[in-house]
């Protein structure tokens, strides 16, 4: 017997509420799991635009030579 609905993450859209109610089946989420996750990735990607990090490893990865060695 399924004895609790839980989903990972903020929504409970995949889950049809109405049903699970009227078995009697209690419904959880994790709302905050991903909060810090999320705000670093965030930051990250602001970072990474900021200086422009893309375009250095676009420049070494096109440039054929290995950034091993280089370094």
């Amino acid at each position: 017997r399924l004895r609790v609905i839980g989903n990972h993450g903020v929504g409970l859209d995949p889950v049809d509420l109405g049903h699970a109610r009227r078995l009697g089946i209690p419904v959880v989420n994790t709302p905050h799991a991903n909060t810090m996750a999320v705000a670093e990735h965030a930051a990250a990607l602001v970072l990474g635009l900021a200086k422009r990090l893309g375009d250095g490893w676009r420049s070494t990865a096109c440039s054929g030579k290995d950034a091993a060695a280089e370094l």
